[in-house]
């Protein structure tokens, strides 16, 4: 790691996220999903920043996803909230990495923060060619409406979803 990485949470005026969890749980997004974080700063510095633009933006896989700004006065001395970011998740085809980067705008204060985001979940999951025993079958057709009784004579490539790896299970 290099001195410029630490230096975005370790120098004398740092951003911070402070609503963001200890165990990363909401650091995973799915498309669509409204994002709220406070914003604050640790100024240890020499002097109080009046008047500060502080801007933001989301990135993903390189593109610039949502941006804003807001003003800020950030006292010398103090952890203070300073402003909020929100937006929405933006819509996405495939699992990707997210970036939220937060910067005093004429200052070489920023930092940034990793999310990991999704698409859209499904309202019902999808699963083609499956069979299950009837005991497993009865569990899991409203998750899987699709998922059909097992039948005697499977079709090449169907799946088999049961409890047990019996001699019925080895058969199929």
């Amino acid at each position: 790691s290099s001195p410029e990485y630490f230096r975005q949470f370790n120098s004398a005026t740092v951003l911070l996220l402070p609503g963001l969890s200890s165990d990363g749980r909401d650091r995973i997004l799915v498309a669509g999903s409204k994002v709220s974080q406070r914003v604050s700063c640790s100024n240890f510095g020499r002097e109080a920043i009046n008047g500060a633009k502080v801007s933001w933006d989301v990135v993903i896989q390189g593109h610039v996803r949502a941006r804003g700004t807001f003003k800020a006065r950030i006292p010398q001395g103090a952890v203070t909230p300073i402003g909020r970011v929100q937006f929405a998740v933006p819509a996405l085809s495939h699992p990707g990495e997210m970036k939220l980067r937060v910067s005093i705008d004429g200052t070489k204060v920023h930092n940034e923060w990793t999310f990991y985001c999704f698409p859209e979940r499904w309202s019902r999951a999808k699963l083609a060619s499956a069979s299950a025993p009837q005991p497993v079958l009865e569990k899991l057709q409203p998750l899987y409406p699709a998922l059909k009784p097992m039948k005697q004579q499977p079709d090449s490539g169907d799946l088999l979803i049961t409890q047990r790896l019996d001699e019925g299970a080895l058969a199929y």
